[in-house]
């Protein structure tokens, strides 16, 4: 069985839109820059409070755009604890109004019209914060255990992304990619039907430790060290650990159960040696 990446079927839409929030962001730069030359001090430290208010609303921005896309592209999620696309959109109100009131020296009924328009027009360009838990299929199985193993797979498949660079083997690094596709699909598969996870979560971590303890060794090691009867080993031992997870992604697909120790122990006899 080839290995395929995933990847992930939704994306979030407002990710394709925030450059407009940067281009808003432009006449406040401007006019800071034009009241400095000016040497309009008054103006400058106006438009300056502006500015800074205006830059918490991207920072709060683009942390709502990460954790909506993150929700979004996991099978399994909770809502975000955190609704900062709500509080960007209210420090967003507050900037329109303090700009229009404080600086334009517009009437406070239109100012804060204008403030409320803003709302009205971020949430129907952007959306509000997702709200509603994606835990459904979770059988007798805790939400906190279920999450928890898929964010601890994740951070453990992120690690040993990073250290793909010390490998310089393309064959062996090849192996690896496929390893960590292989991780990728079998991960899915478990958000998919995760009544199965406490079987699946022993074969995965073991394994991706595994992999994790083989790769933060090799990195440790100068290139010049290693010897092409190592690198031999290494790639026979990623063929099995390719095969062991073709298998297990069948047995998850297929809901069969088999015993895993002496899959296991024999992984863990390959890596010590």
């Amino acid at each position: 069985m080839s290995a395929k990446r995933y990847t992930p079927e939704q994306i979030n839409k407002s990710l394709s839109k925030p450059f407009l929030l940067y281009i808003f962001a432009i006449p406040f730069i401007i006019s800071v820059i034009v009241a400095l030359f000016a040497m309009d001090i008054k103006a400058f430290m106006l438009n300056g409070i502006a500015m800074v208010l205006y830059m918490g609303v991207l920072y709060l921005s683009n942390k709502g755009f990460s954790q909506e896309a993150h929700y979004h592209q996991s099978i399994l999620a909770k809502a975000p604890k955190i609704p900062y696309k709500l509080f960007s959109s209210l420090l967003l109100a507050i900037v329109v109004f303090y700009t229009s009131f404080a600086i334009s020296q517009k009437a406070i009924i239109q100012s804060a019209f204008i403030s409320l328009i803003s709302i009205v027009g971020y949430y129907l360009y952007y959306g509000f914060d997702p709200k509603t838990d994606k835990l459904s299929n979770l059988g007798d199985i805790s939400q906190e255990f279920v999450l928890e193993t898929i964010a601890e797979a994740t951070n453990k498949l992120d690690f040993i992304q990073t250290k793909l660079s010390y490998i310089k083997k393309y064959s062996l690094k090849s192996k690896i990619e496929n390893a960590i596709n292989l991780s990728q699909e079998i991960l899915q598969t478990i958000q998919q039907d995760p009544k199965d996870i406490r079987v699946a979560r022993k074969f995965l971590m073991v394994y991706l430790d595994g992999i994790k303890d083989v790769i933060v060794s090799y990195s440790e090691l100068d290139s010049d060290d290693i010897s092409d009867g190592t690198h031999t080993k290494l790639e026979e031992l990623f063929d099995d650990i390719q095969d062991r997870f073709d298998k297990e992604l069948e047995r998850l697909k297929n809901n069969n159960q088999f015993d895993l120790d002496v899959n296991i122990d024999t992984l863990k006899t390959q890596i010590n040696h």
